[in-house]
């Protein structure tokens, strides 16, 4: 009987000790699942779960973490100093220079800084180029307002005034502007009148001090107008291809 009791005691300790370990592994297993849940330490001992990140910020990134810089664009650039215009036919580069002198002496100067006397594509260049002599007009004392010499030639077909509707009287000659758009001529322009006679065949825009003002002659600013070759203006505006020397 002793015997027997022993062995009825020895049964219901066994029972109960497999009990606690079940109920131990339960908990643990609903322990994990709720870390990792809640934000608490996942697998790898980062929170949140996942895989670690490297040392220094994202994974890929660049140390200290954040967006990697953008590379720069590898193509070829205008010069510092001149402005771009991308344009249809490719992407032009133009400058206004300050220097006095005959168009033979601005196509002089643009060829030795590998461009050409430019015309101009549409309004929003030939503004553009308005905009830079009135400020390199005033920047090298050219008084009230200033001449631009622009690279377009009078045609041989049109040597008068009513020879040719004026949007025909000119073409660009910078082997690169095509079309008509950037042409604004000036109230009455293209004359080709000259008192001691000859022809004007070359191009001039006249630009101002600032906004509201007249320009010679009271044009607009940004206005073309007609020349003799043979006058000295102020100003000359050279393009060229991105790249060029």
């Amino acid at each position: 009987m002793k015997l027997f009791s022993v062995f009825l005691i020895f049964l219901g300790i066994t029972v109960v000790c497999s009990i606690i370990i079940g109920d131990g592994d339960s908990f643990g297993s609903s322990s994990s699942s709720e870390e990792s849940y809640s934000g608490g330490r996942g697998h790898g001992g980062r929170p949140g779960g996942g895989r670690p990140r490297p040392p220094g910020g994202r994974p890929g990134g660049r140390p200290g973490g954040g967006r990697p810089p953008r590379p720069r664009p590898t193509g070829p650039r205008c010069p510092d100093g001149w402005m771009r215009f991308n344009r249809t036919q490719g992407p032009w580069c133009i400058k206004v220079f300050y220097a006095p002198g005959y168009y033979v002496t601005a196509e002089a100067l643009c060829a030795a800084n590998g461009a050409k006397v430019s015309g101009f594509q549409d309004s929003n260049e030939r503004m553009a180029v308005a905009n830079a002599g009135r400020l390199a007009n005033s920047q090298n004392g050219g008084g009230a307002w200033g001449e631009i010499w622009v690279g377009a030639h009078r045609n041989s077909w049109c040597p008068t005034a009513r020879s040719c509707a004026p949007i025909d009287a000119f073409s660009w000659t910078d082997g690169h502007t095509t079309g008509k758009a950037g042409f604004m001529w000036a109230p009455g322009e293209p004359n080709t009148w000259l008192p001691t006679g000859g022809t004007q065949d070359c191009l001039i825009m006249h630009t101002t001090s600032f906004d509201g003002q007249r320009a010679r002659f009271n044009f607009d600013h940004g206005a073309m107008d007609d020349s003799m070759c043979a006058y000295t203006w102020g100003m000359v505006a050279c393009g060229k291809r991105p790249g060029t020397r």
